[in-house]
């Protein structure tokens, strides 16, 4: 795990008590695990805080909603670009994972030249800047039993090198980051103190990066938990709310599609029972017949899970009294979430999808879905 902790000087009592304390946690990662995704589940399934739940519902207060993605936040990079040329300007910005980096950058100054160069810094980044020793540094971590298949060495030179304020305080307009605290199983939103930790605490994708401990305490992606980064808008009296997405792609790999001769071998009815098991059984096992490797597999569940819960989020938003505009990439085949390889086409296909979106008008939505087809 990632250590970065404000706190020096503790007493040896205190040490000890801290030492004591993470052994019986890493007693209980399963429960952990169990109540995170509990908590998940009840915060994506409970009303929306109301308008009159909120501090003070400012009519003319804009926020920023950005959620997470991996390699596809540079689609939400261009999405931004094309937010800011049109004269949209955030009082709040709310980070998630890759959301947070491009908050991050964002809320030093909120202009469509800061925006352009965020995209200039996606376009230019290389999978090995963040993920460092590649396939093979996943390999002997995935063998050695280390808690990810990369360190974070990758994401903290990158956030040096292009992240120009320190602090929270520095920034010209407020941001607040959420990450999934895996000690508690509650969401926490950083909005006072050191960025790049907070940065590190919510893009940390269980299984490919370390979690972070902050203050003794365990952080993991925000994404798991989302639904608090939108709750947080309506929390802080935003009654404009731009909700932005790194995209899914919508149209389902060759891979996954049944071939037709698995389709009419399914069709098949048998009377008895145990021929039934024994037929479904038979049909299974020709199933690598698919041609689905276990990435196709897995990046095409988290779309799926991903488009839901946007869903699920742009409805509960509105359901709080809060205007919602929301911004969701369709995404080219490529845009693999941890390959960083392809992040121009992702750029490109954050604006056309932005600008269907702020241009209005069936028109518009055929040419992002044109401009998608022809990048990818």
């Amino acid at each position: 795990m990632t250590r970065l902790s404000d706190e020096t000087g503790l007493s040896g009592q205190q040490d000890n008590r801290a030492s004591q304390q993470a052994l019986r946690s890493n007693t209980h990662w399963i429960d952990r695990l169990r109540q995170l995704w509990t908590v998940r589940i009840s915060h994506a399934s409970k009303p929306a805080p109301q308008a009159n739940d909120t501090a003070l519902a400012a009519p003319d207060k804009v926020a920023f909603v950005l959620l997470g993605g991996g390699s596809r936040g540079a689609a939400q990079a261009g999405a931004l670009a094309v937010a800011l040329e049109h004269g949209i300007k955030p009082d709040v910005i709310i980070g998630v994972s890759a959301g947070a980096w491009n908050g991050a950058y964002l809320a030093v100054d909120p202009t469509p030249e800061r925006a352009r160069q965020l995209c200039n810094i996606w376009a230019g980044l290389k999978t090995a800047d963040l993920l460092g020793g590649g396939w093979w540094r996943a390999a002997i971590s995935a063998v050695s039993g280390r808690p990810a298949l990369y360190g974070s060495e990758g994401p903290v030179r990158v956030a040096r090198r292009y992240l120009d304020r320190q602090t929270f305080e520095e920034l010209k307009t407020p941001l607040y980051i959420l990450a999934a605290n895996l000690t508690n199983g509650q969401p926490k939103l950083f909005s006072s103190g050191r960025i790049v930790p907070a940065m590190l605490a919510s893009s940390a994708v269980p299984g490919v990066f370390p979690p972070v401990v902050l203050d003794g305490q365990v952080y993991a992606d925000g994404g798991l938990l989302e639904w608090d980064a939108c709750a947080e808008a309506l929390r802080l009296g935003a009654q404009k709310i731009y909700l932005f997405a790194c995209g899914a792609i919508g149209e389902l790999s060759p891979r996954l599609s049944l071939p037709p001769e698995a389709l009419e071998n399914g069709t098949g009815k048998v009377s008895n029972g145990r021929r039934q098991i024994t037929a479904f059984l038979a049909q299974q096992r020709n199933a690598p017949a698919i041609g689905a490797t276990l990435l196709d597999v897995l990046e095409r569940s988290w779309d799926v899970v991903s488009r839901f819960q946007f869903q699920r989020a742009v409805e509960g938003l509105r359901a709080g009294g809060a205007e919602v505009i929301s911004i969701e990439p369709l995404l080219p085949m490529l845009a693999h979430p941890l390959d960083f390889s392809h992040c121009q086409m992702m750029v490109d296909a954050g604006r056309a999808s932005a600008e269907a979106v702020f241009q209005g008008g069936v028109s518009s939505s055929a040419k992002a879905t044109r401009n998608v087809a022809r990048i990818a």
